[in-house]
């Protein structure tokens, strides 16, 4: 018997009958086999359970791929008999299993997955040691990192999806209403929601957990487990309410990525109202089925992403205003942060260079008619080709204009989308938290620590202040002013650096301050953005703006600033009867830029920027808007593109002027 002292098999003999059962190795690609459905072969179970331990842990241990695949099936068959005998040798049975749990074969890795399913599904828990249902999620975790690695040989690719599906199939069959299983489940699934590997199981994860809960409900929270269920080792490793909030909302945020997904995170977040905050229980039992029903029959192609991106972080400003509790949002936003810190950098910031050259764009040529801003409030976007350059964000359709379209495919554009979103959220999580000196703290360590040069951590470094200043907008305006005085002091002439020692390119500091100016102008409340809008960010953006020769990511930021500026200003109600007083001397620069190099690629920006700026006071003498005009139009005379092919596109300066 397993357990017995018999005397050993020449090893390749003991199981020549077994392996002759199994003369056909399973195909690790191949759907999972009639094990699960069809009753079990009595010779095959009788063989295994008197088949001596020590063989079988010789044979998984030294044994070949195939009589390690072959053990494997017939100790399956053990676990799936109701024999007492078989049941009472099963724990000897799955510590040897142990032995071959980390194989570096497909085959056997399948077969150790399949036995797992086979000991899950026999309702024995006596012998279900705590991490059974963890190897699952490890093998998962292993076979994407094997995949995302690369340099794989060609069938291995195969193999790993193999493995990826079976052990979604065996999450998916979990029947958490067999006796015991609540106790081994329940709460440890939760320590898998959070980390990033384990998003392709979130949906059968959240349907196991939603079942669980649902039974611990309906049995009044008195459990079959035992008190000590969950020990103090464990109970460290579950994750924070605040991390459980952030990783769904992130998770909710990416229907690009798969929408079955993104309900299964909300659904999951609803039945967890308790377990991350009691306070929240009434309003996401109205606002979550709202949610959901939005994604209710659209398909992933058909779903605006930026505009369901912005229902999700109005569902969590929504969620924070009840919330009371100071350190609980604290919690939230340090959840936040460290999401972000856990990201690769190498798996999203690369996402922004150009193909086979690996750099930063330096010029672009804008389309004549830019995009229709419709909406004040929105940020206008402009296009160069299939990319978006500018620093920021275009206003509410929340795509990033720092996104080189040439470059992201959809694969590699999904990591950079979620950075972007954790970004967004600590903005919201920090709008929404009422310890200022948190707050403050937040804001300056971004300012702090953003290196400018980069772009992408740039783009997230202005989308965490900006939307920060939604609630807090003196405080951070005050944080930003005073960081800003303290990289530049002030000359007759303009701004100089005083930036500490080793900071490259300067004028990206510059550009990314400006851009952060005009964030916060979009998104602050608007009966406070008048009294500070003149001096201390327009004022203050024209400041940055003056140097001797303007960069490209200046120029860029130049003109984002002011037109994002003029728009927000003409969303506040009562702006008619106010006046911006650096009106001309920001139009008069933008006139200077245009007089000195009419045939800059960036021109029809200027014109854009000249056109939200016409709609504000005070207005231009009929000489200004002659001489405006004049400009405009010689700068698209001298264009490149009127030049060479000889195209008439001087109506689009006589559309801008006809504001004037």
């Amino acid at each position: 018997m397993l357990g017995g002292g018999q005397t050993p098999t020449p090893r390749g003999s003991a199981l020549a009958p077994h392996t002759a059962g199994h003369h056909q190795v399973p195909d690790v690609t191949e759907e999972p086999g009639p094990a699960h459905k069809a009753k079990p072969s009595r010779p095959m179970t009788l063989q295994a359970r008197t088949c001596p331990a020590a063989v079988l842990r010789s044979q998984l241990r030294h044994g070949s791929e195939a009589q390690r695949v072959a053990t494997l099936s017939l100790l399956g068959e053990l676990a799936r008999s109701d024999a007492p005998v078989a049941r009472k040798k099963l724990p000897q049975v799955v510590a040897a299993v142990q032995l071959v749990c980390n194989d570096p074969s497909a085959q056997v890795r399948r077969a150790v997955l399949e036995f797992i399913w086979e000991l899950l599904s026999s309702g024995s828990q006596s012998c279900w040691p705590r991490d059974v249902v963890g190897h699952i999620f490890s093998e998962y975790s292993r076979s994407s990192g094997r995949l995302a690695a690369g340099g794989l040989f060609a069938w291995e690719p195969q193999e790993d999806r193999a493995l990826q599906s079976l052990c979604v199939d065996i999450l998916g069959s979990l029947d958490v209403t067999r006796r015991g299983m609540s106790q081994l489940l329940w709460p440890r699934l939760l320590q898998y929601v959070v980390p990033a590997q384990y998003s392709g199981v979130l949906i059968p994860l959240s349907r196991g957990l939603r079942a669980l809960l649902e039974r611990r409900e309906r049995a009044g929270c008195e459990e079959e487990e035992e008190p000590d269920a969950v020990d103090s080792q464990e109970q460290a490793r579950l994750p924070a309410p605040q991390a459980l909030l952030a990783r769904t909302l992130v998770l909710a945020a990416a229907p690009h990525t798969s929408s079955g997904r993104a309900v299964a995170a909300l659904q999951l977040l609803q039945a967890l109202q308790g377990w991350i905050c009691g306070a929240l229980g009434t309003a996401w039992a109205t606002e979550i089925p709202l949610l959901l029903q939005h994604l209710a029959g659209r398909a992933e192609s058909s779903l605006d992403s930026a505009e369901w991106e912005q229902h999700v972080l109005k569902f969590l400003r929504a969620s924070l205003k009840l919330i009371e509790d100071e350190t609980w949002s604290v919690g939230l936003s340090q959840q936040l942060s460290r999401q972000l810190g856990s990201s690769a950098p190498g798996s999203w910031q690369k996402v922004c260079l150009l193909p086979h050259t690996g750099t930063l764009p330096t010029q672009a040529v804008f389309t004549a008619s830019p995009p229709n801003c419709a909406s004040p409030r929105a940020a206008p976007a402009w296009h160069c080709g299939q990319s978006r350059l500018l620093l920021g964000e275009s206003g509410q359709s929340g795509a990033s204009p720092l996104l080189t379209g040439r470059a992201v495919t959809a694969s590699r554009a999904q990591p950079l989308l979620v950075q972007l979103f954790l970004y967004k959220a600590l903005g919201t999580a920090l709008a929404g938290c009422r310890d200022l000196s948190h707050v403050q703290g937040q804001v300056l360590r971004f300012l702090q620590d953003t290196d400018s040069a980069e772009l992408s951590e740039t783009q997230g470094m202005i989308s965490v202040v900006s939307h920060a200043a939604e609630t807090h907008f003196n405080l951070v305006l005050d944080t930003v002013t005073a960081f800003t005085r303290d990289r530049f002091y002030e000359t007759s002439t303009g701004w100089k650096a005083q930036l500490p020692q080793g900071t490259e390119r300067p004028q990206a500091t510059r550009a990314a301050l400006m851009c952060v100016y005009s964030g916060i102008a979009l998104r602050a409340p608007r009966e406070q953005l008048l009294a500070r809008v003149d001096r201390e960010i327009m004022g203050t953006i024209l400041q940055l703006s003056r140097v001797t020769q303007r960069e490209m990511q200046l120029k860029l930021a130049l003109v984002q600033s002011v037109t994002e500026v003029s728009s927000a200003i003409q969303t506040v109600g009562d702006a008619g009867s106010f006046e911006l007083s650096s009106k001309q001397e920001v139009t008069q620069t933008l006139l200077d830029w245009i007089k000195e190099e009419p045939a800059d690629s960036l021109v029809y920006g200027v014109f854009q920027a000249l056109e939200e700026l016409s709609k504000l006071r005070p207005a231009l003498s009929r000489e200004e808007n002659r001489s405006l005009l004049a400009v405009c139009c010689q700068a698209v005379l001298s264009s490149p593109s009127f030049l060479l092919n000889g195209e008439n596109i001087c109506e689009a300066p006589a559309r801008t002027a006809a504001e004037w």
